[in-house]
C-alpha cells in the first residue's frame, strides 16, 4: 500500500512536469499559435489533467485488478510519448530562433509528422480516461487524498497491544540485513492500524537502534513529489533505490550481464547493466528494438567487448531518444561515431576512461547537452571546433585529458557553471580572455599552458 501511494506520487508527479513544460512561457511562445496551434495544445492539457484525477485512485486498486495495472503502464506509457513530442517541438523552435544555420534541412521538416502523433496521443489518453467506469476508478484531489494525514514526530504516543509478531519480524529482518545495508523496510496497511505507532517503537528502542551511528525520524508532508526530482534524474541516491525499482516497473530493466538483455520488455525506458564482457551484436540488436530507450547506463564495468565499436554505432544509430547516455570505462572505445549528433534528446554523454582521440564535429549538434564528462580520455587531443554551438551546457569534465588548447570561442556557453579545466590556446579566441565571457562559473578549476598566458602578456606589453 505504501509503495502504491509513492507510485502515484511518482506517476501523476511525471505528468506535473509536462504540464509544467506546456505551461512554462517558453513552451507558450515557442507553440501556441504555432505548428501544434492553442486547439490542439489545450486538448492535449486537458485530457492529461483528466487522467492525472485517476492516478492515486487506479494506484491503490492495481493491487487488486490486474487491469488497473495495466492502464497505469499505459497512461504512463503514452505521457512519455507526449513528453518525447514535447522535447521535439521545443528543440525544433528553440534551434530555429537560436542556431537556425547550424541544423540540417531533415531536421527542420518533422510538423506535420508531430502534429499528428500529438493528435494520436490526445485519442489515447481519452481514450485510458472513458474507461474509468468500467475499471470503477474515482477522481481524487492531492487535497482530499492526503488532507487526513496529520504530522508525527518520533515520540511514542502510547502503548503497543497485539503487535508482538510485527515487532519480532521487523527486529529479525534489520539483524538480518546490517551488513547488506538493507534501505528500505514497508510497514503498510491502511488507515489507523498502527503504522506510524509501530515505526515509533521501533524508533525508540535502544537495543534495536544501538548498531545505527545516525538516526532521524522524518515526516513526509502531502507536498512531498519524489517524481519531481527523480523523473529528471534516473541516477538515484542508493537510499531509494529499491523503491525505485517498485515504482518503474516494466520501465526499467537491470542486467548483471547486458548480453542477458535478449527478452526486454519493448516499455522499458531506462537500462543499467553491471558487466559488458562477451557482448555480440545480436545481443545488441535486442536492446536497439526498444526504440523509446532513454537511459543506457553502466553501473559497474569489469571488462569490455572487443567489437566496442561496432556494437556502439548501433546502439546510436537506433536508439533517438536516448537522455541518458554512458560508455565510462570502454577503455577499448577509440571512435565515436558522427551519428552521435543524432541523439537531439541527449541531456547527459559520459565518455570518461575511453580511448578516444578526437570528437566528431556532429557532437556539437547536441543542443540539449547538459553535462558533457570526459575525464581521463588520455589519448583525447582536441575538442571540436564548434562547441561553442551547445549552448546549454553546464558542466565540462576534461581532467586528465592530452588537451593541447580550448577550442574558440568558448565564452559564448553561457550557462556553464562547471569547467575543471581551461588549456589556454595561442589564438585570440582561445586565450585566457574567453573565461571572463563565462559569468555563471563557480568552484575551483585548472589552468593549463601557462606559456601560452605568459607570452600572450609579454605580447601585449609590447604593443
Amino acid at each position: 500500500m505504501a509503495g502504491a501511494l509513492v507510485g502515484g506520487a511518482f506517476l501523476s508527479g511525471f505528468i506535473n512536469v509536462v504540464f509544467d513544460r506546456f505551461l512554462s512561457s517558453e513552451a507558450a511562445n515557442l507553440i501556441i499559435g504555432k505548428k501544434l496551434g492553442p486547439d490542439l495544445v489545450e486538448r492535449l492539457r486537458i485530457s492529461l489533467h483528466a487522467a492525472e484525477a485517476l492516478v492515486d485512485d487506479a494506484e491503490y486498486k492495481q493491487l487488486d485488478n490486474p487491469s488497473v495495472k495495466d492502464w497505469l503502464n499505459s497512461l504512463r506509457e503514452v505521457v512519455y510519448v507526449a513528453d518525447d513530442l514535447l522535447d521535439s517541438v521545443l528543440t525544433i523552435e528553440a534551434t530555429r530562433k537560436e542556431v537556425r544555420s547550424f541544423w540540417p534541412i531533415s531536421f527542420l521538416n518533422r510538423d506535420r509528422e508531430i502534429v499528428d502523433k500529438m493528435e494520436d496521443v490526445v485519442r489515447r489518453i481519452n481514450f485510458l480516461e472513458k474507461q474509468k467506469d468500467f475499471l470503477g476508478l474515482e477522481k481524487t484531489t492531492k487535497k482530499n487524498f492526503l488532507s487526513w494525514r496529520i504530522p508525527s514526530t518520533s515520540l511514542v504516543e502510547g502503548n503497543i497491544f497485539g503487535r508482538e509478531k510485527e515487532q519480532d519480524e521487523i527486529i529479525k529482518i534489520i539483524n538480518d540485513n546490517r551488513e547488506h545495508q538493507l534501505s528500505v523496510i514497508p510497514i503498510v496497511g491502511i488507515g489507523g492500524v498502527g503504522k506510524t505507532t509501530l515505526a515509533q517503537w521501533l524508533y525508540n528502542n535502544d537495543k534495536l537502534m544501538e548498531g545505527f551511528q545516525v538516526k532521524e525520524w522524518v515526516c513526509i508532508s502531502e507536498h512531498f513529489d519524489i517524481a519531481q526530482d527523480s523523473s529528471k534524474n534516473f541516477v538515484m541516491h542508493d537510499l531509494l533505490h529499491d523503491l525505485a525499482l517498485f515504482l518503474a516497473g516494466d520501465f526499467y530493466c537491470r542486467f548483471k550481464e547486458l548480453g542477458d538483455a535478449e527478452h526486454i520488455c519493448p516499455q522499458t525506458r531506462h537500462l543499467s547493466y553491471e558487466s559488458l564482457s562477451h557482448l555480440i551484436s545480436n545481443d545488441f540488436d535486442s536492446i536497439s528494438k526498444v526504440e523509446s530507450l532513454r537511459t543506457f547506463l553502466p553501473t559497474k564495468i569489469f571488462s569490455c567487448s572487443d567489437n566496442i565499436d561496432c556494437v556502439t554505432c548501433i546502439l546510436i544509430s537506433k536508439l533517438k531518444y536516448l537522455r541518458v547516455l554512458s560508455f565510462l570505462w570502454f577503455t577499448k572505445l577509440d571512435v565515436l561515431p558522427d551519428s552521435i549528433g543524432e541523439l537531439t534528446y541527449l541531456r547527459y554523454l559520459n565518455l570518461s576512461r575511453t580511448s578516444i582521440k578526437i570528437l566528431p564535429d556532429s557532437l556539437c549538434d547536441l543542443y540539449n547537452l547538459q553535462p558533457l564528462k570526459l575525464d581521463d580520455c588520455s589519448s583525447l587531443t582536441m575538442l571540436p571546433n564548434s562547441m561553442h554551438k551547445l549552448v546549454n551546457l553546464q558542466h565540462l569534465y576534461i581532467k586528465r585529458t592530452s588537451l593541447k588548447e580550448m577550442p574558440g570561442r568558448m565564452s559564448k556557453l553561457k550557462k556553464l557553471h562547471i569547467l575543471s579545466n581551461f588549456v589556454v590556446g595561442k589564438h585570440e579566441d582561445n586565450g585566457i580572455q574567453e573565461l571572463g565571457g563565462l559569468l555563471n562559473l563557480h568552484g575551483s578549476f585548472g589552468i593549463r599552458n601557462w606559456r601560452m598566458l605568459l607570452m600572450s602578456k609579454k605580447q601585449g606589453v609590447q604593443g
